[in-house]
């Protein structure tokens, strides 16, 4: 039976828009102008959606947004919800039981991330390839699928020829999900760059309760500060955001390009 909550919001949501999305977005810190590309836009604030929490993190504008994209019908969230902001794991991934049962079946998932990696810079944009999930339980109280691919492959691939094609390196990396809120110490950074490329605070609860709902999911980092331990500068959420702006027309080319071939009849991939 559909939770109450869940029900209600689809319903207020199909009663604004004709838009039935195939793909969802999520929009991290700094990167809400993207959705400027998104045509015939209805935009709904997440506390008139039932259900929802209210996104208080910095730089996360907190509506959602459908319409089209490079041809494909959309549902992009302009912020998220994190475990450092007192919610549950239930709420923080509460969004991608709504985009699925709005209909979505691929999920793109940016964030800001910490760059690890000696050879990332700021502003860069990496594709998530896999991820260290270090959140207590992050997706809720379903069992992890372990055994499938989190990131999808195809996707993957096709996140990393348009970031090429957009002007990037097309670099990918091992994400590091941690609950926060920390800006990691220098001993941190030195234990982590043993086990990835990148250090966040979001997407692994996301991605996870994605593929638990059987949707396709890609992952993009933007490297908001570089993670040298023995050259530490101050950072902090405005810092954060200030650097994340200057990925977001590259971004928002790569999304375009990465929905498009989505929309072009790319098929699932197989389950291991």
């Amino acid at each position: 039976m559909i939770r109450d909550w869940l029900s209600q919001a689809t319903q207020l949501i199909f009663g604004r828009t004709t838009h039935r999305p195939r793909v969802g977005v999520i929009l991290g810190s700094g990167l809400g102008g993207v959705v400027a590309a998104v045509q015939q836009a209805v935009s709904i604030p997440y506390r008139e959606i039932p259900g929802l929490p209210v996104s208080t993190a910095i730089g996360h504008k907190g509506q959602l947004t459908l319409g089209s994209w490079a041809g494909q019908s959309v549902a992009v969230m302009e912020g998220r919800f994190h475990r450092y902001e007192g919610y549950s794991a239930e709420q923080v991934t509460r969004p991608i039981d709504l985009l699925r049962q709005l209909g979505v079946e691929a999920l793109i998932a940016t964030n800001a991330a910490g760059g690890l990696h000696p050879n990332y810079r700021i502003g860069e944009i990496v594709v998530v390839r896999d991820h260290v999930n270090l959140m207590n339980n992050a997706a809720g109280s379903a069992p992890e699928p372990r055994r499938l691919p989190i990131y999808d492959p195809p996707l993957t691939e096709m996140a990393l020829h348009a970031a090429r094609r957009t002007g990037g390196q097309g670099a990918s990396g091992v994400y590091i999900g941690m609950t926060g809120p920390n800006y990691e110490t220098r001993a941190e950074y030195r234990w982590l760059r043993g086990l990835g490329d990148l250090v966040g605070m979001s997407t692994v609860p996301e991605a996870l309760r994605a593929r638990q709902l059987e949707m396709r999911v890609a992952a993009l980092s933007v490297v908001s500060n570089e993670c040298r331990p023995d050259a530490l500068e101050p950072t902090d959420g405005a810092h954060v955001v200030a650097a994340v702006a200057l990925a977001a027309g590259q971004m928002q080319l790569l999304l375009e390009q990465l929905i498009g071939g989505i929309s072009s009849g790319h098929k699932n991939s197989p389950v291991e």
